[in-house]
């Protein structure tokens, strides 16, 4: 059997597969976001010798929450840094910086820094 894909059934599987892919990337960076969050909010709270269901109670929300936050399961939100911030007195500085290495390359290597 000899198949042949005609030309609009290529044209969409392939923007099917860079839309997947772009859908990808971005949430790969939503997660790396979040988890430099997170990084700093779990430093914190080991300075001050509180459990993650400690922190759960103040911000008002349940420890499965923090444990999926944490787990990547869920995403972090603003009201949720707010409710962070308020909490540990601190104020998160956000800074944009240019990237210097291509997207790719920062996707392939961070899972050695994150696994």
């Amino acid at each position: 059997m000899n198949y042949k894909p005609n030309k609009y059934l290529q044209t969409n599987v392939a923007d099917l597969i860079r839309k997947s892919d772009e859908n990808d990337d971005i949430d790969f960076n939503a997660h790396m976001i979040m988890y430099r969050f997170l990084s700093k909010i779990e430093e914190l709270t080991e300075e001050n010798k509180m459990t993650k269901k400690e922190l759960a109670q103040r911000i008002g929300t349940s420890a499965s929450y923090i444990t999926q936050l944490f787990r990547g399961n869920k995403l972090l939100n603003l009201q949720t840094i707010a409710k962070f911030e308020k909490v540990f007195n601190i104020t998160f500085i956000i800074e944009a910086k240019t990237n210097n290495q291509p997207a790719i390359f920062v996707k392939r290597h961070a899972s050695h820094i994150t696994g």
